[in-house]
């Protein structure tokens, strides 16, 4: 183990936990204070044994691990005065038992083997004498908390935990959630979160050895420290960096401040890499970048990210005919994968119509719809579609004047005018009078001309020759012809 100074509070109470960043101190011998818990909930059992019973043996483990360089000390609660003394009486009931000192790890073993749990659970008040044990304003200290259950004594060990990190030279807490029921994982949280701690789950005997085996490893083994910009615009893609992969199969992965540990919903394997690309969520708020281990789904590094909303405004015209190109501009982007689009007034944010990404534009053109109605031009981001600027577009009829003989002979080559082009890659065709829209027929693409040249069909009979939008191939001009033999 690399020399540091520790202290190291394996509190064994009922307490909510969610998952925090490691950190290493750093300093001169190593010191242990362990805070045992010996509060009357340590008597239920887990699979057949009491909560104590197991946590003596993973505490007799751990104990023998500890190098002989390392300075233990031993405090305990709720050992001397039972529940049914007085809430009072019981919630003063914390003892130094083994002062810091040269580790005996025998002595410390069979000490914590004398202790029965009786009483109340001053968590608090057990941290911060602790805390008073060690130079921890002068020196790191680092503290473990084996937890069952929540405070009892009306205290605020969450609180207590941030006063020592912000008035300490680097006081951290990792925490190990022992047979944590519902609420009670969350009601700790702050404590590791405060501390840049670690938190690790255990619902039984070998769960809670893995646990504090972990703890070990994150005290031995070289902080991950993670970096992220502290704000960042939604939809924005933003770099992630770590200071070192403990495994290349863990992950990296951007939630919801507070989000359940384990959760992995969009993660990134940080395989031999330092460093990532993220997306910010579509939602404004607060979220936390986390380096997740694979195998165990403990948080091992956070920190947080606030995602503000955007600014960002459309110019575009108010109104236009149906078919007809539409220029859009935008005043800023967040991302070239962002979309700009057009869909009709008050259709449900995730309507998908016509449109393209921005890529690296500030630009574009869309294609007004065929129908005529009330619309909407959209910017919308492509993670997770949300819009965030609009700008309303009507759209009209087109009024497109046709011109062209009434009569022709079958094979025949004849001249077709328009007025009032809607769009140069409309069409002028001609099919059997009555034909449907979308039919196609012999024509050809207008482009930027007035007029043009029709081949009449082989087979005689009325026929109309149509104004065709590129849009949805709608007929918005028509007029009819005779091919005669």
């Amino acid at each position: 183990m690399r020399p540091a100074r520790l202290l190291c509070a394996l509190l064994l109470a009922a307490c909510g936990l969610a998952p925090s960043a490691a950190a290493r101190p750093a300093g001169g011998a190593a010191e242990v204070v362990v805070i045992y818990d010996a509060s009357a909930s340590m008597t239920q059992q887990v699979d057949g044994e009491a909560r104590f019973v197991i946590a003596r043996k993973a505490l007799s483990d751990l104990a023998r691990s500890w190098p002989a360089e390392m300075a233990v000390g031993l405090i305990a609660y709720g050992h001397r005065v039972s529940t049914g003394e007085g809430k009072s009486k019981a919630c003063r009931d914390i003892e130094v038992l083994i002062a810091p000192g040269a580790v005996d790890r025998e002595g410390f073993i069979r000490q914590v083997a004398t202790i029965e749990p009786r009483g109340y659970t001053p968590i608090e008040a057990s941290l911060r004498q602790a805390a008073d044990l060690m130079s921890w304003r002068e020196q790191p200290a680092t503290v473990v908390l084996i937890s069952d259950g929540v405070e009892s004594c009306d205290g605020d060990p969450c609180r207590a935990a941030a006063e020592l990190a912000q008035k300490g030279i680097s006081f951290t807490a990792h925490v190990v959630g022992f047979d944590l029921q519902g609420a009670d994982r969350q009601r700790l949280s702050c404590i590791s979160e405060q501390t840049n701690g670690l938190f690790v789950q255990a619902s039984d005997a070998e769960g809670l050895r893995s646990a504090l085996a972990q703890i070990q490893i994150a005290i031995e083994e070289p902080p991950v420290e993670l970096h992220a910009p502290a704000r960042v615009t939604i939809g924005q893609a933003f770099d992630v960096a770590w200071s070192l992969a403990r495994d290349p199969r863990d992950l990296v992965v951007l939630l919801p401040a507070g989000a359940p540990e384990g959760a992995s919903d969009g993660a990134l394997e940080v395989g031999a890499t330092t460093s990532a690309e993220v997306r910010a969520p579509a939602d404004p708020g607060s979220y936390e970048v986390r380096y997740v281990l694979r195998e165990t789904g403990a948080t091992l590094a956070r920190v947080a990210v606030e995602a503000l909303p955007a600014t960002i405004s459309l110019q575009a015209p108010l109104q236009t005919v149906i078919g007809a190109e539409v220029e859009v501009s935008w005043s800023s982007s967040i991302h070239p994968e962002d979309v700009i689009s057009i869909a009709p007034a008050g259709a449900r944010e995730d309507w998908r119509g016509g449109g393209f990404a921005i890529g690296n534009l500030d630009r574009g053109v869309l294609r007004a719809p065929s129908k005529v109605g009330v619309y909407e031009i959209r910017y919308a981001l492509g993670a997770g579609g949300g819009t965030i600027a609009r700008a309303r577009l009507e759209v009209y009829g087109a009024e497109v004047l046709l011109q062209g003989p009434e009569r022709v002979k079958a094979g025949e080559i004849f001249s077709v005018a328009w007025r009032g082009a809607v769009n140069s890659r409309d069409s002028i065709i001609i099919v059997p009078e009555g034909a449907a829209d979308g039919r196609a027929g012999y024509g050809f693409v207008i482009g930027a001309a007035a007029s043009g040249s029709l081949t009449a069909p082989v087979e005689p009979g009325p026929y109309e020759i149509r104004y065709v939008l590129s849009e949805d191939l709608k007929t918005i001009a028509r007029i009819p012809i005779i091919v005669a033999r």
